[in-house]
């Protein structure tokens, strides 16, 4: 079964970045696979759901106090 994707896909990404998606993509398929660039897109956004809490933490502005973390006893 074919799932029918209806969100508009716009996205910007550089030269480097889309070369990167097609050396994945002909890997696979000189392995004997086939996958499309917009199904590693979709895989690429569930593995980073897994690590969800780590990009949080990654992108959430830290305080000086945090950020130096010293155990005074």
């Amino acid at each position: 079964m074919t799932i029918k994707y209806t969100e508009s896909k716009l996205l910007n990404m550089t030269q480097t970045e889309r070369a990167k998606l097609e050396e994945i993509r002909n890997k696979v398929s000189e392995s004997g696979g086939d996958v499309s660039v917009n199904q590693l897109l979709r895989d690429g956004i569930e593995l980073l759901y897994n690590y969800k809490m780590e990009i949080v933490e990654r992108y959430t502005p830290k305080s000086i106090k945090e950020l130096i973390k010293v155990d005074v006893r």
